[in-house]
């Protein structure tokens, strides 16, 4: 973190001997007061885009409304984006809440024009003309959410107001971006708690195509804490609480292989209702995709497998994976003098389950002798 703080250090030296008024901005300086992890900074100057793309050859402009340019500094990447109004303070004002509205000097020095420091100290968010802020930008309104999930901070009572007269207004915000604030939210360390807030279940209902009812938030509110910060549970839970299945899922901006591990958890979720672990069943789950079925079992007080258990369960498989078994689709082809098709992921099929059954070694000529045999029935 220092290393890159240093390094930060040195790019505002930098613009400032450019003759630009620069400073870091934003989550960092309010983590950095909080004693927080800081993973990325922020800078604001009073440089146009076009003069930084200038100055710093390895940079380039961010598509955003914002007017950010990417700069490549000491290893480094940092968004660094241009001051809007003519002075700090009139940016720091159109921040969305005043904990976003510290800024700092090369020098390490907190700039608090808004008191910020305060708010911090009190934990509780707050916003400078909460209307305008809310309005101008309706995702802040999730945003407040997530923020109180992650830090486990109240709403001020203004704020709180101005979200609960104009949380309709979260319709007209693109699902890509509501999508994102929902997983933070979720992982925050203080994600139940925000349940309870009547603010919050709000703003919850408002929601276009994730409008969570008071039932589905009562089921997340039980939920433990997410191990990590891992997409396809995510939605793997949300997708069970709303009883969506593939067919009937609302078409969200989740890539493929996301869609993909959610249907195999859900679908894994479902035998396991009724059956144990079998090598089989455990082999085609794989490993990750068991732990996270296991995880929501125990997260909703269903019987469960603990993780050394499963671990166990896993290492006893002959084989752990298609690659390790000691035929493939080549030496098939070769040995049966057949054309290729479907009878191939038959065999290979076959093949896993007498290795997985111990009813045959994971040798070569083993199993072709099995498969011949199968063949010629």
């Amino acid at each position: 973190m220092q290393e890159l703080i240093s390094a930060g250090q040195k790019l505002l030296q930098q613009l400032n001997e450019y003759g630009y008024r620069a400073f870091f901005v934003g989550g960092a300086v309010r983590d950095f007061y909080l004693k927080r992890t800081i993973s990325d900074l922020d800078l604001v100057t009073s440089a146009t885009p076009e003069q930084m793309l200038d100055l710093f050859p390895a940079s380039f402009q961010m598509n955003n409304q914002h007017q950010t340019v990417l700069i490549k500094w000491d290893g480094y990447l940092f968004e660094v984006t241009s001051e809007r109004g003519s002075s700090l303070e009139e940016d720091l004002q159109k921040r969305d809440f005043t904990i976003n509205s510290l800024a700092m000097a090369k020098n390490q020095e907190i700039i608090d024009l808004f008191g910020a420091k305060s708010d911090l100290d009190k934990q509780v968010l707050r916003s400078i003309h909460p209307v305008e802020r809310m309005t101008e930008d309706p995702l802040r309104m999730l945003r407040a959410l997530r923020f109180q999930s992650e830090l486990g901070f109240g709403l001020e009572g203004e704020l709180a107001n101005v979200i609960t007269e104009h949380r309709e207004l979260l319709q007209q915000v693109a699902i890509e971006r509501i999508v994102k604030e929902i997983e933070k939210w979720i992982c925050g360390s203080f994600f139940q708690k925000t349940i309870e807030n009547k603010t919050n279940q709000n703003v919850l209902h408002a929601l276009p195509l994730l409008s969570f009812t008071e039932k589905e938030l009562t089921v997340l509110s039980t939920l433990n804490p997410l191990p990590n910060h891992d997409q396809s549970l995510i939605w793997s839970i949300i997708y069970y609480i709303k009883g969506w299945e593939h067919i009937t899922a609302p078409k969200l901006p989740l890539a493929k292989v996301v869609i993909k591990e959610i249907n195999k958890v859900l679908h894994f979720y479902d035998l396991r209702k009724e059956l144990d672990w079998g090598f089989e069943s455990l082999y085609d789950a794989g490993y990750p995709i068991a732990q996270k079925v296991e995880w929501l079992k125990e997260s909703l007080g269903e019987p469960f497998i603990g993780e050394q258990s499963l671990k166990t369960k896993w290492h006893q498989l002959m084989i752990q994976d298609r690659s390790e078994l000691a035929i493939d689709g080549k030496i098939l082809l070769k040995e049966f003098e057949q054309k290729p098709g479907v009878w191939i992921e038959e065999y290979l099929r076959k093949a896993e389950y007498f290795v997985l059954t111990n009813q045959i070694k994971n040798e070569k000529e083993a199993l072709i002798k099995e498969l011949k045999g199968s063949f010629n029935r």
